[in-house]
């Protein structure tokens, strides 16, 4: 039983195991999935789920340099931000409410410890759970590019823990956190009934989409996208044909007919009086047919731009 919060001595160090004592979840799919698909493209993520199945029959450790190997490997380290841009999104997901208020009624020095690599866990750790200190490992980086291979220990691991730290972390990790003076171990089978972390206790605020995944990227989710994007395909051709090459009333039965519905509000800009001319500003994300789909919403013959961000 982890102290109570007037027991705990603000003096020392909390020192708590990422995956062991935060996150629900004890697969690390999920965000290495999100890296390869977000940083290193859709041929990398089909790579990554086809190796799924040889994940699931070797060990953990072998598991993770496989996931770490494949997400990483040939990226360039300057442009990677996909750790402090989509994976906290996904890893406030996956926290455990009770993980969560164990580590934050701890007022005082706290170090974060994952087997993931540092570059993908610090900035969350830091931006939303206010530690001072990460351990990870790190990424081997050649002519500012990863080589998708790990440093064998830790960064820092040595000079982290001390006699009067207090260790957090689960049975699998207790060895690691045997220099602590207290270990207080969360047993696997409770973390089955933690509950996701409530949005209104979320440390700071949250972008709900930064990214081009605005799911929770698990095994069976990306085969099924996988196995969709065929379909996905050949629906963006047929509707953006139907748009632009059929009359409005035509095109709009062919776009109801394939799925999409849309609503509208706000001023009528076909007005019946006899006004003409106005702009029609739309705000859109990286989809090129943004213009097709303003078009088709407010039957007009419209034409526009659309730019992707970097």
């Amino acid at each position: 039983m982890f102290p109570a919060e007037q027991d705990l001595n603000p003096n020392r160090s909390l020192v708590f195991h990422m995956e062991g004592a935060l996150l629900r979840s004890c697969s690390g799919f999920p965000y290495f999935m999100l890296v390869a698909f977000e940083a290193g493209g859709s041929l990398r993520a089909f790579v990554l789920l086809l190796l799924y199945p040889l994940l699931c029959l070797v060990g953990r450790k072998i598991g993770m340099k496989i996931m770490v190997f494949v997400s990483f490997v040939g990226l360039k380290e300057e442009t990677f931000r996909i750790g402090s841009t989509v994976l906290p999104k996904v890893f406030l997901e996956d926290i455990g409410n009770e993980g969560f208020d164990m580590v934050m009624k701890y007022s005082g020095r706290k170090i974060g410890v994952s087997e993931m690599p540092r570059l993908m866990v610090e900035r969350f750790l830091r931006d939303y759970l206010r530690v001072e200190g990460v351990v990870g490992k790190e990424l081997k980086v050649i002519s500012g590019h990863f080589t998708g291979l790990m440093e064998e220990k830790n960064t820092g691991l040595g000079g982290v823990f001390s006699s009067s730290d207090i260790g957090l972390c689960c049975f699998e990790n207790q060895k690691l956190f045997s220099q602590c003076e207290e270990v207080h171990l969360v047993n696997e089978g409770e973390k089955r009934y933690w509950e996701a972390l409530p949005r209104e206790k979320h440390p700071r605020e949250l972008i709900f989409h930064d990214g081009r995944l605005a799911f929770r990227p698990t095994p069976i989710a990306t085969l099924f996208m996988f196995m969709w994007i065929p379909l996905g395909l050949f629906l963006l051709v047929i509707r953006t044909l139907a748009v632009l090459l059929l009359p409005y009333k035509l095109s709009v039965s062919i776009l109801c007919f394939t799925g999409i519905t849309g609503t509208t509000s706000g001023l009528n800009l076909l007005d019946t009086r006899g006004k003409q001319g106005g702009t029609l500003f739309v705000s859109g994300f990286t989809n090129q047919d943004c213009p097709v789909n303003a078009k088709s919403g407010k039957g007009l013959r419209a034409s526009g731009t659309g730019t992707e961000a970097g």
